[in-house]
């Protein structure tokens, strides 16, 4: 997302921003903390060693100056407020990912709707607090996967982001890397409190999210993911995000 244009003076500045389908999402920082919607589809956020998935429904708070990528399966607008420094939640020190209300949607929306010029008044100042009061309260939200820093994990890691249906075992890679099969599990447990396995799931289940974002039936991404059942697909989904994908689909229909 390329940044806003802050302004000391303002409490707030509010837009859109188109973000593209890329691999290669260009890494950069913004002068002021951010809040991004997404408007369509799930928009996925590269920060450091840590891939957030903000799917609709949901916002991502993202702090000043702290490098970031975000990419999306298609392009799309992401509605962003950014918060003058001197009034942003303390308390939000990290990124993260936010269950949002319909208010909060709204809200964001309507400040994105304010006249310049009557940024820097009263009403803007009130918008603002509200926000801010919002942001603390609302809970987090979707899901997030760490990725590990080990130059042997991370081979196996970003072989996996490129494809996600890649069947190859731990024992498989580790004929690959160099290295033994204990020494890898030891490592991926280490590194991102996640067995092989299962941050294998959590990937399939980010690539979920991202394809029903974007309108794929249940059934299509069960059977793309390479799931014999959507009752099995539905089970990893549910164990891994807290929710049926049925819900989760149900809900981006509404947003859009």
């Amino acid at each position: 997302m390329a940044p806003l244009q802050p302004s000391a003076d303002l409490p707030f500045i509010a837009g859109r921003e188109r973000v593209t389908h890329c691999d290669r999402a260009v890494v950069h920082a913004h002068a002021w903390p951010q809040i991004g919607l997404p408007a369509e589809r799930a928009l996925t956020v590269f920060v450091g060693d840590v891939l957030l998935v903000v799917p609709p429904g949901t916002a991502v708070w993202m702090p000043a100056e702290l490098p970031h990528r975000a990419t999306c399966l298609k392009e799309m607008d992401v509605r962003i407020v950014a918060v003058n420094p001197r009034r942003a939640p303390q308390a939000l020190r990290f990124p993260c990912v936010l269950d949002t209300s319909a208010f909060y949607r709204e809200l964001l929306c309507h400040m994105g709707a304010v006249d310049i010029e009557d940024r820097s008044g009263a009403y803007a100042d009130r918008l603002l607090d509200v926000l801010v009061a919002q942001t603390r309260a609302a809970p987090a939200g979707a899901l997030s996967l760490k990725m590990p820093q080990d130059r042997r994990l991370r081979t196996i890691a970003t072989a996996l982001l490129e494809d996600v249906l890649d069947e190859r075992t731990l024992a498989d890679w580790a004929q690959i890397v160099g290295a033994s099969y204990r020494t890898l599990a030891r490592h991926f447990v280490q590194e991102t409190r996640l067995t092989y396995h299962e941050w294998r799931q959590a990937l399939l289940a980010v690539e979920a999210i991202r394809r029903l974002g974007q309108g794929d039936s249940v059934g299509a991404v069960a059977a793309d993911l390479g799931y014999a059942s959507i009752a099995g697909f539905s089970a990893m989904f549910k164990r891994t995000t807290g929710r049926a994908p049925s819900s989760y689909r149900r809900c981006v229909a509404r947003e859009g």
